[in-house]
């Protein structure tokens, strides 16, 4: 770990994946990219290189709708960590609360795709949270979406009647080819601004493999001074499908150079986290 800031105690990792051995825990679907081995005992073990007190584990597609993978993660991690998981309009209320009491508080919802635009086996897409809204609600659920920025604005209607709380992995999904002045840029300040979404901070993803993230700097900056109150910063550890995937810690310490003033970086790793994920 690098010289960094000190952290403030309860900062959070909002953006992690657990991956156990494949002959214990099975894949539900054939992966759509080449499962790391990354275990809940080594995903505590980067919270705790790195310094970070809490962490939120979201379902990785191979694992489908099952949440074992993720509930023994969060059994292991007494309290200190969260789950996103995945379910459909067809998942029994019996899982669901097993869910709930296991320290699941989001489900997720995909419309990327792969290079070859097929869609991630295992993935479940925006129509299904149109339909399992009003249970997520009953729960006290939030709803994470992995889209294209163009997906999240063509739906921005419809996600606000859900009466959810609406979390947008990798930055919003923004092109950063089209620059800060795009029309879907700007639509995504404005959403932030009124409060309508939450942004995660998880820069790995908005640039190619083994880029420099500096040309993230702009982007990163203006979406902080829309509503510092709705950002959220993760890692993606362990980096799936990236060919020179960072270090946990290296995007820290961006995080907390690009981040200066120290009651921001509290908010944003330690407050906003406790408000939309439930920690004590």
């Amino acid at each position: 770990m690098s010289d960094r800031p000190s952290l403030p105690l309860e900062a959070c990792d909002c953006h992690t994946h657990v991956f156990e051995a494949a002959d214990d825990f099975p894949f539900a679907h054939p992966p759509s990219y080449a499962p790391p081995y990354a275990p809940a005992e080594m995903h505590r073990a980067m919270l705790e290189a790195n310094a970070l007190s809490r962490g939120v584990i979201v379902q990785p597609t191979p694992y489908g709708t099952d949440p074992e993978v993720m509930l023994r993660a969060l059994r292991l991690a007494g309290g200190r960590l969260r789950g996103v998981g995945v379910a459909t309009r067809d998942t029994d209320a019996a899982t669901l609360a097993d869910m709930k009491a296991g320290g699941i508080i989001a489900l997720r919802f995909v419309e990327n795709r792969l290079p070859d635009g097929s869609p991630y086996l295992g993935a479940v897409a925006l129509d299904e949270l149109f339909e399992i809204a009003p249970v997520m609600r009953d729960l006290g659920w939030h709803a994470e979406t992995w889209a294209p920025l163009s997906t999240v604005i063509a739906s921005s209607a419809k996600l606000e009647k859900t009466g959810l709380p609406i979390v947008l992995d990798h930055m919003g999904g923004f092109n950063v080819d089209h620059g800060l002045a795009h029309a879907e840029f700007q639509r995504l300040l404005a959403m932030v601004r009124e409060g309508l979404v939450w942004v995660k901070l998880v820069v790995c993803r908005r640039v190619p493999s083994g880029s420099d993230f500096e040309i993230l700097r702009p982007f990163h900056d203006a979406l902080i001074e829309a509503n510092s109150d709705r950002m959220l910063w993760g890692t993606d550890w362990p980096f799936v499908r990236m060919e020179k995937p960072p270090e946990a810690g290296t995007l820290l310490d961006l995080f907390q150079q690009w981040t200066g003033d120290a009651a921001l970086r509290h908010r944003i790793l330690v407050d906003n986290p406790r408000s939309r994920y439930g920690f004590d």
